[in-house]
């Protein structure tokens, strides 16, 4: 059983930022999302790009790699669900 490295899953999404967005425009111009391309084609925007690239580009992911405060991460929400539930006395 491997242990996921934090630094891991933030490479990962600072790579995918890295993809520049004429290379992007492949996918779409194929119709597909990014997350639709195959791990051969994302590598030919970036070599380092690994199969976890896929985590990244899930819904859950990519909601989860916006984890500030106001962001959309499920954690960020909650808290400002709380947060204002507080304040409204609701």
């Amino acid at each position: 059983m491997t242990t996921e490295q934090p630094w891991a899953r933030h490479r990962t999404t600072e790579l995918l930022d890295e993809i520049h967005p004429g290379e992007m425009k492949v996918a779409s111009q194929q119709g597909k999302d990014l997350s639709e391309l195959t791990l051969a084609e994302l590598q030919s925007f970036n070599p380092v790009i690994e199969a976890d690239v896929f985590d990244a580009l899930s819904l859950e992911g990519s909601l989860n790699a916006r984890n500030t405060l106001g962001g959309t991460a499920p954690t960020q929400v909650r808290l400002q669900l709380a947060r204002h539930r507080a304040r409204l006395a609701v």
